[in-house]
């Protein structure tokens, strides 16, 4: 997964050397579009982090938190469990590229 959504343009995949591999968290401007191009082939994606903490009523902070503000408008989660199969893998990787072609 990894090595080909790294080919794919203007796409961040978010790992480090401590990453265990429960989210695979893309970023792209295309958020919202892209998880509606999944959706129409019956890919489900997630939005994990819809809001950061500081926004939120009860830990309302100002700042400009934008490492977080990045990932709450550019992040979405792509299919990741034990039990994908390749052929399923397969689909998603050539999903994702056709939307960025």
């Amino acid at each position: 997964f990894p090595v080909t959504i790294a080919a794919i343009c203007n796409l961040l995949h978010m790992v480090g050397e401590d990453h265990n591999a429960h989210l695979f968290v893309i970023q792209t401007q295309r958020r919202d579009e892209l998880k509606q191009f999944l959706a129409e082939r019956g890919i489900g994606t997630a939005i994990h982090y819809p809001a950061i903490v500081p926004d939120l009523k009860p830990y309302l902070t100002k700042g400009d938190f934008q490492s977080a503000r990045n990932l709450t408008n550019h992040g979405l989660s792509l299919p990741l469990n034990p039990y994908l199969k390749v052929e399923e893998l397969g689909f998603v990787i050539d999903s994702v590229c056709k939307f960025f072609r």
